[in-house]
């Protein structure tokens, strides 16, 4: 079959979405969320109202004059909003990791005496499986208020990264108001 040069795409055929719905959520394939999102909200988790308040509240503390300030203001922000998620997150590690103490300790179980003896003991046919006291629990749950360390080393780089990225934005926001409003504006300050 000859190509005539003409594309599937060219030809009306495939290629995408057509409607302006469907181009919508195409258009949100690459990045739903996260920290490349161009659209900061997760959905199901977060609201476009919170975001709309959140971003109000920054914009009216920050009193941007102009488009780059705005934009700054904006980064701002978002970077703010990125935080929360970090707290949001390190929260809920910590929340599923203290309620799986039961879970852990019958899978421990199950590797030592196997699953027919949990089983049995499930059933009251045995009675002999080492059975944790609330106080071992407890102290269990207290071990686990912490992330491990490889996951608190990501949460540090995430938190640290975003930090950097508001104190680096807000210096920049603060030079262009000073030079709008004619004081001196210093190229550089340090912590």
């Amino acid at each position: 079959m000859a190509n005539n040069g003409n594309t599937a795409t060219e030809q009306g055929k495939g290629g995408g979405p057509k409607t302006e719905a469907s181009k919508a959520i195409a258009a949100r394939n690459s990045a739903s969320h996260g920290i490349t999102s161009p659209n900061p909200v997760i959905p199901g988790m977060e609201t476009e109202q919170d975001w709309q308040a959140h971003l109000d509240g920054v914009r009216q503390s920050l009193d941007p004059r102009g488009h780059l300030e705005s934009e700054l203001a904006d980064r701002i922000a978002l970077c703010l909003w990125q935080l929360k998620r970090v707290t949001r997150h390190t929260v809920a590690l910590t929340a599923n990791s203290i309620a799986d103490v039961e879970i852990d300790y019958v899978h421990g179980v199950m590797i030592t005496h196997g699953i027919q003896a949990v089983l049995d003991a499930a059933e009251g046919k045995r009675h002999d499986l080492p059975v944790p006291t609330q106080e071992e629990l407890a102290q269990t749950r207290e071990v686990r208020l912490m992330p491990s360390s490889r996951e608190l080393d990501k949460i540090m780089r995430y938190e640290s990264h975003l930090h950097r990225l508001i104190v680096q934005t807000l210096r920049d926001l603060e030079a262009l108001q000073a030079r709008r409003l004619g004081r001196p504006v210093h190229l550089y300050r340090s912590l």
